[in-house]
């Protein structure tokens, strides 16, 4: 089954990185720094150097960057939430899942895989 963080149970550090992603804004701070290139036409969100969410003008694609983490999954969930997409990021036996906090269904993914939302 999947869980849903609340907005205001995320982290500061979670819901600054992801609204700075959102916004176009540069952000730095402990594990996670958000770069804006080309204009500000492309986002890039990283945890711990590794990039884990890209924005362009036509999508959003994320991906755990190989770290199966509790960490990268909260950082993403977090941009998930406030991006208003019902899907998330889990773990159940150490397999990685992606999928819909609706009707709870998901699949099996790669730790390297990008999704595009």
């Amino acid at each position: 089954m999947i869980t849903t963080p609340l907005v205001d149970a995320l982290n500061n550090i979670t819901r600054d990185a992801a609204a700075a992603f959102i916004s176009g804004a540069e952000f730095e701070r402990e594990n996670m720094h958000v770069h804006h290139n080309d204009g500000g036409r492309v986002s890039r969100l990283f945890l711990f150097g590794n990039l884990i969410a890209e924005r362009n003008r036509d999508s959003i694609r994320v991906t755990l960057a190989g770290w199966p983490t509790t960490t990268t999954r909260a950082r993403l969930n977090g941009l998930l939430e406030l991006l208003n997409i019902n899907r998330r990021f889990y773990q159940l036996r150490k397999i990685q899942y992606f999928g819909s906090t609706i009707n709870n269904t998901a699949r099996e993914i790669s730790a390297h895989e990008w999704l595009k939302l």
